[in-house]
């Protein structure tokens, strides 16, 4: 597959590229995607983001503008998650402690994931407490939504960071199911 991965910042984005090597990838900064490369890609990743915080809707204007129009498939990681929800009227809230490490969640329905608790690593300031209009939870955790896909397109949210690996977690586990029912839909 041919995807466009959006760095929105994100300090882990070789960690990101190095977990989609099976795939082309080609990676563009948020404010300066090109509608030849969306128009050249099968799937499209947001990845997480420091540089900015949620709270600054008009900077990703373009970007949620995107979420809501391609019929490309989305993943989109921590702040990506976030802005999907936004895209969709759902409103990221400011957790009272930025979460960072190691954490479990309970997984109430994704396919190939056999289990109902997964360690994943997170690092986020901000939470989907409440589902966007049209989407489903899949995943969740005390702080919020964890995991989330929309019930008519193929767009996912992942609060937490499946291209970070550090034992004992289980996101590879999650980001290969995932992006196994993407392959799978656009075949």
């Amino acid at each position: 597959m041919n995807v466009l991965l959006i760095d929105n910042g994100t300090f882990h984005l070789r960690a990101l590229q190095h977990r989609l090597s099976n795939h082309v990838v080609v990676t563009v900064k948020y404010r300066s995607m090109t509608e030849r490369q969306i128009s050249d890609a099968d799937m499209i990743i947001l990845s997480g983001g420091h540089t900015r915080i949620i709270g600054h809707f008009w900077y990703f204007k373009k970007e949620l503008e995107l979420i809501r129009t391609t019929a490309l498939p989305i993943i989109g990681i921590c702040l990506g998650h976030e802005l999907i929800a936004r895209a969709f009227n759902a409103k990221p809230v400011r957790l009272a402690r930025k979460i960072r490490g190691i954490r479990t969640i309970d997984v109430m329905k994704i396919e190939g994931i056999s289990t109902n608790n997964l360690d994943v690593f997170e690092a986020h300031a901000y939470a989907i407490k409440s589902l966007p209009d049209g989407f489903t939870a899949l995943a969740h955790s005390p702080s919020g939504i964890e995991v989330m896909v929309s019930k008519t397109r193929p767009i996912y949210g992942l609060q937490f960071h499946p291209e970070v690996v550090q034992p004992p977690n289980d996101v590879l586990e999650i980001f290969d199911a995932i992006l196994k029912q993407i392959e799978q839909r656009s075949s």
